[in-house]
Order: C-alpha cells, then sequence, then structure tokens
C-alpha cells in the first residue's frame, strides 16, 4: 500500500491507516475469540428453512433501524417490518422516514444478494459512491450535498472537524488500498473480518468523504466486509445496533480517537464487547426457537400413542400455549383456544374438561395462578448416570 504523504499524516495523523494489534488488550482479544466462538455455534445449529428466514428478517429489522435511527429516524421496529413486507401505512409526513429506511433495506439486500459477485471482492471508491448513492435516493439531503459525491466543502461532527475537502479523494484513495490490502496477521478469517470492519467503520467516519449520508455509508461497508467474511447474517448487523443503543458512548469513542492521534484500542474493546453481548443475544433467540421445535416433537411422543379427539385438543392446547411469551390466567386461556374449539364444533364444557386432564399431566406449569407448558420436561432430559 502507498504511504500517506508526510504533510497530509502530520494534518490529521488519526488517519494513519495503521492498525498495531498489539495494543488490544487481553480482554478484547478474549472477547474477539468469543465472538468468533458464537459466529460459529450459530451457523452449526440446525433450523428450520421458515425460522431461519425469520431470524434473518428480525436482524435486518433491527440493523436497519439502528442505522438510521442515530441520524435521527424515528420509525419504530414495528413499522420497520410493515415496510419490509409491504403493508406500510405511514403518514405523509413522514413518507420521508420511510424512503430512509427503503433504501438500507435496499442495500442490504443488494449486497446480501450479491456479496460473492465481483462487485463486492474490493472496496473502490466507484462502489463507495455507489452506496452512498443509494443511501440518499430521494431523501431530503444536506443544502450543497450531491449524493455519492465526495465533498467540495469543510465539515465536522459535533466538536470534530474532518479533513479539509482537498485532502478528501487522496485519503479516500488510501481507505481503499488500505482495505484491499489488509490481511488480519494470519488471525481467524472471521476474527480478522471483525478487526477490519470495525477499524473501516472508523476510517471512513473520521475521513467524512460525503456532504451527508456517511454513518450509514460507513455500516453499509462494515455490513458488507462481515457477510463476506462468512459470518452469519444476524451477526452483521449487530455493530449498528451497538452503536445505536449506546450513542454516547459510541460519539465519545470517536472523539477520544481524533486526540489521541489515532489510538483506537479503546474503540475496539467498546465495539467488541458490544459484538459478543449482540451475538450471546442472537443464540439466546435461535434457543428459544430450538426449544420449541422440541417441544412439540415432546409432545406429539406423549400424546401420539392416545389417538381420541381430547387428547388430539389437549396438545392443540399446549401448541396454542407455547406461541405466548408470557405464563396466561385461565380466563386468557379461554379466549386463546375459543377459536379453535369454535371451530370443532365443541363448547366451554369441552374444554374445560380437557384442561382439567391436562392439569393432571406434568405438561403444565403453574405460578401465581398463570399457566404455561412445563419446558423443565424437556431442559431437564440428560441423566444423572448410566
Amino acid at each position: 500500500m502507498k504511504k500517506i504523504s508526510e504533510k497530509l499524516l502530520e494534518k490529521c495523523p488519526w488517519i494513519s491507516f495503521k492498525i498495531n494489534l498489539r495494543e488490544l488488550s487481553f480482554t478484547t482479544w478474549m472477547l474477539l475469540g468469543q465472538c468468533v466462538s458464537k459466529c460459529d455455534h450459530i451457523k452449526r445449529i440446525p433450523l428450520s428453512p421458515a425460522v431461519r428466514k425469520e431470524l434473518h428478517k428480525v436482524y435486518l429489522i433491527k440493523g436497519v433501524v439502528a442505522t438510521t435511527a442515530i441520524e435521527g429516524n424515528t420509525l419504530t421496529e414495528e413499522q420497520v417490518r410493515d415496510i419490509l413486507e409491504n403493508k406500510a401505512n405511514i403518514e405523509p409526513s413522514k413518507k420521508y422516514l420511510e424512503q430512509e429506511v427503503r433504501n438500507i433495506i435496499e442495500a442490504c439486500n443488494e449486497i446480501g444478494r450479491n456479496i460473492r459477485s465481483e462487485k463486492y471482492k474490493t472496496v473502490s471508491n466507484e462502489l463507495i459512491c455507489e452506496l452512498n448513492k443509494n443511501v440518499l435516493t430521494n431523501v431530503p439531503v444536506e443544502d450543497g450535498a450531491i449524493p455519492g459525491a465526495y465533498r467540495n466543502r469543510q465539515v465536522g461532527v459535533g466538536r470534530y472537524r474532518a479533513p479539509a475537502a482537498q485532502d478528501v479523494s487522496h485519503l479516500m484513495n488510501g481507505y481503499c488500498e488500505w482495505l484491499s490490502s489488509f490481511d488480519g496477521a494470519g488471525i481467524d478469517e472471521i476474527a480478522a473480518a471483525i478487526i477490519k470492519a470495525i477499524a473501516s467503520h472508523l476510517y471512513f467516519v473520521l475521513i467524512h468523504p460525503f456532504d451527508d449520508g456517511n454513518g450509514r455509508t460507513a455500516r453499509l461497508l462494515e455490513f458488507m466486509i462481515l457477510l463476506s467474511s462468512g459470518a452469519p447474517s444476524p451477526a452483521a448487523h449487530l455493530l449498528s445496533n451497538h452503536y445505536n443503543a449506546t450513542r454516547a458512548e459510541y460519539y465519545r469513542h470517536l472523539d477520544k480517537i481524533s486526540k489521541t492521534k489515532g489510538d483506537m484500542s479503546d474503540f475496539f474493546a467498546y465495539a467488541i464487547q458490544g459484538l459478543r453481548d449482540g451475538l450471546q443475544d442472537v443464540i439466546d433467540t435461535i434457543i428459544v426457537q430450538v426449544q420449541m421445535v422440541s417441544w412439540r416433537h415432546y409432545v406429539y411422543q406423549i400424546f401420539k400413542p392416545i389417538e381420541n379427539d381430547s387428547a388430539k385438543r389437549q396438545r392443540e392446547i399446549l401448541f396454542l400455549l407455547s406461541e405466548c411469551a408470557n405464563p396466561l390466567p385461565l380466563s386468557e386461556i379461554e379466549k386463546l383456544t375459543a377459536k379453535y374449539y369454535l371451530d370443532k364444533g365443541k363448547t366451554q364444557k369441552s374444554f374445560t374438561r380437557d384442561w382439567n386432564s391436562l392439569l393432571k399431566t406434568d405438561m403444565i406449569a403453574e405460578k401465581d395462578g398463570k399457566y404455561s407448558p412445563n419446558y423443565s420436561l424437556i431442559l431437564n432430559q440428560l441423566p444423572f448416570s448410566m
């Protein structure tokens, strides 16, 4: 890689494109190893196509909400899901917010569909400008900003003053060369991608090459780098989620880098900790899905020898109850099952008999007058001895 000129390095020493991995603390390396392990666990857990698709959708929504919310977008996860599923009914005064969201959804989907293509093998100025243009399509921009074109004026973020406009082109050439030459010093591929993704985000926002859309473009590049390394798609959205959830800390760490002549070690510690925590949340979510599948199989196994209508109805009660996030009082369970019993031509008395039969088994757990499936039956299956 070509060296940044000494004169330019004197002007902005925090943009050196040199990462000293030895500066990372033992704790940061430990957390990075946990991130790699958790990514591997996520990829290895068997999920049905429907569950995998929903998991991808959930974390795409979370990532889109996060990366737009940092810039002031106020749409909720529910509204973004409606946009993704083409069911949105956003009021006219917020249509620009909807367009911001649609732009990020389309950009993420475009990257996801074509991550193995020649287009995304190398990060070029052309690709970066295309991403920025896509981010800003049909949305309000800063006065004088040209989507997809590097800035020609001085800008700043808060107290941070970005490099001069005349230096942007040279810095972005260095940025692209650095991304192409980064090899991770022989560490694990996903670990190297995490380091590369975080550093690419930092250098990008420090250069601040565009008049508008810099944060969103930086986070798309981060997403692209993680996805291209083989990280599972939910993991590729997690850094954006972390930055948004800890916004004040995010900006504090960014400000610190320029004051310490490019020392990124604290930012790496902050970002990798957030990524590790986010990956654990993904695993916990997946475990719940696996638990639901195991529960259904267990219920079928228990009721299979009993081939009568009452047993089938009791089985359905258990399935409906397992779809509820929290335990329910009996009155709510009656409402939950009312349509099923009506469709079967059965009355409230039938439900009461079926429910009382269930209570005589160990399939239902009760606490403080509320009921839920007794998941301990499938969580305590390992024998204490052989």
